[in-house]
């Protein structure tokens, strides 16, 4: 037995196996068209690992936190509530039917502002 060393790690295994690990959802995409497909599958093993995400959702409550104007739009900050359990902040960007290149309007979540609190 002598000059036989045993390695009694989990650190060496554990590196080991992660070098020998090819995650399934790696982001490898070199085109659009593959990251399109690479969140496709990102999204369906989300879900999965959720269990499942509903159908659709019903908006049960909507709130006006506050509206400004700027030149071109108008930013209005709301919250609204799904399925009466789920409360969701968001701005609604309304552009000026009078700008010379009006588009429809957006609706961005807000998750930094939650963050923050």
């Amino acid at each position: 037995m002598a000059g036989n060393k045993i390695d009694f790690s989990p650190d060496s295994y554990l590196e080991k196996l992660s070098q020998e690990n090819k995650p399934e959802l790696q982001f490898q995409a070199e085109s659009r068209e593959e990251w399109y497909l690479w969140r496709q599958k990102l999204k369906l093993k989300i879900a999965e690992l959720l269990g499942g995400l509903p159908q659709s959702f019903r908006v049960t409550e909507l709130k006006i936190l506050e509206k400004s104007e700027f030149k071109t739009y108008s930013r209005i900050r709301i919250a609204y509530q799904v399925e009466g359990y789920l409360k969701i902040p968001a701005y609604l960007l309304i552009p000026d039917q009078n700008a010379e290149h009006s588009v429809s309007a957006a609706a961005a979540i807000e998750f930094l502002n939650n963050l923050k609190q």
